[in-house]
């Protein structure tokens, strides 16, 4: 477990100081040649488009019908593996033993810390399967009620908000940077380079 941790932290020290490069890049670009970043972000809004994403969340999908229509294979076995979720979160799992096993802190102030988290996630996910688990039976016996709660859900989780903040120009913060490249240059670049310099000193 410890090499794998070891591992997945060396890959965070290089994406970190990767992404903490091309800030000071395009800080330094902002300040002393602002037609060159100008240039630089007019090539990514041309490659990452939003036309794809708000395509993606035009698309209507529904998964209620589908689920009502095998509600009987799926939802029984959904539901036995929901209560037997929240029985082992409750009666099996021994979480002193997972913490001194798997995660191992160092100080008790960490022990404590890391007990508190594990709690709150342990009763997050059982909360959650006891939802889980009166969806199932809805959907098993009460299918009417279960897609009137999906309709309702869809209704309220609606993505219209997010479609009309990707498609709203932002050509004004592009502007706004380009009048103001000395004092975003300058900050964007010695913000970047101290960051630079902390992850040299303590990574490698």
């Amino acid at each position: 477990m410890d090499i794998i941790y070891d591992i997945l932290f060396v890959g965070f020290k290089f994406f970190a100081v990767f992404l903490i490069f091309i800030s000071l890049v395009m800080g330094a670009l902002i300040l002393f040649k602002p037609s060159g970043a100008a240039h630089i972000n007019h090539f990514f809004n041309k490659w990452f488009k939003t036309e794809d994403i708000s395509r993606s969340l035009e698309t209507e999908v529904s998964t209620a019908d589908l689920f009502v229509k095998y509600r009987f294979i799926l939802g029984i076995p959904l539901f036995i593996g929901a209560m037997y979720t929240i029985y082992y979160l409750i009666t099996i799992f021994d979480q002193s033993r997972f913490i001194s096993m798997v995660i191992k802190p160092s100080t008790e102030t960490k022990e404590l810390f890391v007990v508190i988290l594990m709690d709150v996630t342990r009763w997050f996910f059982v909360i959650w399967c006891l939802v889980g688990a009166f969806l199932c039976l809805l959907m098993t016996f009460a299918p009417d009620k279960f897609k009137d709660i999906t309709k309702s859900l869809d209704a309220f989780f609606s993505t219209e908000k997010v479609e009309s903040l990707i498609d709203a120009p932002h050509d004004t913060i592009d502007n706004w940077v380009l009048r103001n490249h000395i004092i975003v240059g300058f900050l964007l670049l010695m913000g970047s380079a101290f960051l630079f310099a902390i992850c040299l000193h303590y990574f490698f």
